[in-house]
């Protein structure tokens, strides 16, 4: 909820419960809700990085995430996470039935109102990516809605009828309760992995293990780069990524931002660290089917530096270790901007 779209629907919609009569209580919590981010506005205006914050976080993410990241509803639905994608159409038809046998006027009622627009900021929160992991973050502001049409229709019921449902509903999800134990066990007996940050079981990937033991060997003053994604393998192994950017997606990322990277690789970077199912082009154009080109130049010629700039050491699954060479150089990155 703390992302700025959904932070803001979830926001507007606990507004509502001051919607009636309490205005006071209204002003209140919008001067109380503001504190935070008038704080994170104060520090940036303090350190000269309001522009760029703003650039970097909105702006630029307004313009470029969506384009690539249209999936259908669910999308990436499984046996453990199919409850959560049925509870907002079902939350949906649930509210219209209320309200038709009891003939609500929803702005009448200030306790379904509430629980519609926190569902609504819910679901519309989910966009432009409505893919299983966003559903299962939003899912929590419907409960409340879920609830409150449950209960209310059980007493329209008799007993028998509200068992039986109550009976059913349970055993729709008995599928997902033993995936979840499935991945309980898995992760219950996976091998610990000791990092500079804990100790850790790895179930997916598994791979990933070996990777961390080989960077543990590397002396602590060597830069390490993390390519195309690997914000946690870099606090893992308490390695700060040598660029300033640590995502680098097609249609996403633009030219100049490889560009940065790519000099600053070649000007610092001792070892690199790449994630080849990450640069596959199949697995990325299944992860987001909406890509239009998984191979732009820019991509090509920053792999391209990375592999010329830097030899194979070795591999642990997909993941691969890179040393740098004699040919590592700021030349390197040429072509990567035309």
């Amino acid at each position: 909820m703390v992302t700025p779209t959904c932070g803001v629907l979830a926001w507007a919609a606990a507004a509502t419960c001051f919607a009636r009569n309490a205005r006071r209580e209204l002003l209140l919590y919008l001067a109380a809700s503001t504190l935070a981010p008038a704080g994170i506005v104060l520090l940036l205006l303090s350190q000269s990085g309001l522009v760029a914050a703003f650039a970097d976080s909105i702006a630029f993410t307004g313009a470029h995430y969506a384009s690539i990241q249209g999936v259908p509803f669910g999308f990436g639905i499984n046996i453990q996470t199919y409850p959560i994608v049925f509870l907002f159409p079902i939350s949906a038809l649930l509210a219209v039935i209320v309200c038709i046998v009891e003939r609500h006027n929803i702005l009448q009622d200030h306790k379904i109102f509430v629980c519609i627009a926190f569902a609504l900021a819910g679901f519309v929160g989910c966009f432009p990516r409505p893919d299983v992991g966003r559903i299962a973050f939003a899912a929590p502001l419907l409960l409340p809605l879920a609830g409150y049409c449950l209960v209310s229709l059980a007493q329209h019921c008799r007993l028998i009828y509200s068992a039986a449902a109550s009976a059913l509903l349970t055993i729709g999800c008995l599928p997902s309760a033993l995936a979840f134990w499935v991945i309980a066990e898995n992760v219950r007996l996976a091998p610990v992995t000791e990092t500079p940050r804990g100790r850790i079981s790895l179930v997916a990937p598994r791979d990933a293990a070996g990777m961390l033991t080989q960077i543990a060997a590397i002396p602590a003053r060597d830069p390490i780069f993390f390519y195309p994604y690997m914000p946690l393998m870099s606090f893992l192994t308490g390695r700060e990524q040598v660029s300033k950017y640590d995502l680098f997606t097609p249609d996403y990322t633009l030219p100049a931002q490889y560009q940065s990277a790519c000099l600053a690789i070649m000007h610092r970077a001792a070892w690199v660290v790449i994630d080849r199912q990450w640069t596959n082009p199949a697995f990325l154009k299944a992860s987001w089917p909406a890509l239009q080109n998984p191979t732009p130049p820019e991509t090509e010629a920053f792999e391209r530096a990375l592999n010329k700039g830097f030899d194979l050491v070795s591999t642990s699954g997909t993941f691969e270790l890179r040393r740098r060479n004699a040919s590592a150089s700021p030349a390197l990155c040429t072509g990567i901007v035309n």
